[in-house]
């Protein structure tokens, strides 16, 4: 989910404009289900509660969005729309989400190499029906583990760049160099300082940091150039993922998905909520707003 980022610049790196990242205290972690009926989500509720989230039915996608700015969250979606649409979806709620809500597809017998390419656009896992229950629990236990782990990656984040912010421009150039290897002389040198002052900047960024040592500044450091969250483009197909070849090969227990939970329910007038995949603009399709799936 966080891709690396260049070197520290003279301000930290930070989550992209309109989205907050989730405080993993906020409040109780909530399964977000849309477009899930009867027994199909029956089961998935009690899954839920065994993998210690909240289930909670929605209607549209943006209530999920709004959600997951204050706790962990995951979505667990039955799309009605073709294969391809499906694909347009996940990627588009991935953006919309800034990949931090992990996405569960509920889909009736999908072939491996689909559920491969839902993955690779940024789906969490996809469960088949009929669900199974302890496939289901343990796709869900897996995304409550991600979903805490990016909650407290996140509020870590948040934390460092607020202490970050206290640094005065002359203690960031110092900082920046520091992240780049630079010795104290080097940093001197650099900046046209003494290297007394080098010393003085560093030690009080240091104290503004809450660094107890030079590693540790360093990490902090690091972190904020590493935790821009980013879904602009979608992962190198194949990338950490198996072929449908080797997907379909061995596996354990005899599943033909082998770690991809193969384990749903009908939506309305789309998945995401309001209208269909027609290709047309999203005003009257499942992310009702000023997108389109359609490449506009």
């Amino acid at each position: 989910m966080f891709q690396p980022a260049p070197h520290m610049p003279n301000s930290p790196s930070s989550p992209p404009a309109g989205v907050s990242l989730p405080n993993p205290f906020a409040s109780q972690p909530t399964a977000c289900f849309l477009g899930l009926e009867g027994e199909a989500r029956q089961t998935l509720e009690a899954a839920a509660l065994a993998a210690n989230w909240q289930p909670r039915v929605e209607t549209d996608w943006r209530a999920v969005v709004q959600r997951s700015e204050s706790q962990p969250t995951c979505l667990l979606l039955r799309p009605t729309e073709e294969a391809d649409a499906r694909l347009a979806i996940v990627h588009q709620f991935a953006a919309e989400t800034n990949g931090l809500v992990p996405l569960l597809l509920v889909l009736p017998q999908p072939s491996v190499p689909e559920v491969v390419r839902l993955m690779q656009s940024g789906a969490f896992g996809v469960l088949s029906l009929p669900i199974q229950p302890e496939v289901a629990r343990d796709q869900l236990v897996a995304a409550r583990r991600r979903a805490d782990e990016d909650a407290a990656r996140a509020a870590e984040f948040t934390t460092i760049k607020a202490r970050y912010e206290r640094l005065t421009a002359k203690e960031r150039d110092v900082l920046r160099l520091i992240e780049q290897g630079q010795s104290n002389r080097q940093i001197a040198a650099s900046l046209d300082i003494s290297v007394r002052a080098v010393e003085d900047r560093r030690s009080r960024a240091m104290r503004r940091m809450e660094a107890s040592s030079l590693v540790e500044l360093v990490q902090s450091l690091h972190l904020l150039g590493q935790a821009t969250p980013t879904t602009e483009e979608p992962p190198t197909p194949g990338e950490g993922l198996p072929s449908p070849e080797t997907a379909a090969g061995g596996l354990p227990g005899g599943n033909p998905m082998g770690g991809v939970a193969m384990g749903g329910g009908p939506l309305g007038e789309g998945s995401l909520g309001k209208g269909s995949m027609g290709g047309g603009p999203l005003g009257s399709g499942p992310l009702s707003g000023s997108v389109s799936f359609n490449g506009g």
